[in-house]
């Protein structure tokens, strides 16, 4: 459904965000015993605490921004070029 793919790529891209940055961080900040690997681990460990639950929260919050734009706003929307073709009452709501 559309709800769930506006969950996911809202959820997703906020996890991705973290994960490339713990990437980073890793590579610029080696553990001196562990290396990489550990500091990856130690990075994603971090982000994971606060960032998973953000993820979620945003990834809901877009999912009801989307609901009321296609709900109040479906003409409009039409009128974007990845929607032009379609008919109002071809959104899911």
């Amino acid at each position: 459904s559309l709800a769930l793919c506006v969950f996911l790529a809202a959820c997703l891209g906020d996890l991705a965000t973290y994960l490339t940055t713990s990437i980073q961080l890793a590579w610029a900040f080696p553990d001196a015993v562990g290396g990489f690997a550990a500091s990856l681990a130690k990075f994603g460990g971090i982000f994971a605490l606060t960032q998973i639950p953000l993820a979620i929260s945003e990834g809901l919050l877009t999912v009801l921004v989307s609901n009321a734009l296609i709900r109040f706003n479906a003409e409009e929307l039409h009128h974007l070029p990845f929607l032009a073709g379609q008919k109002a009452a071809r959104v899911p709501v």
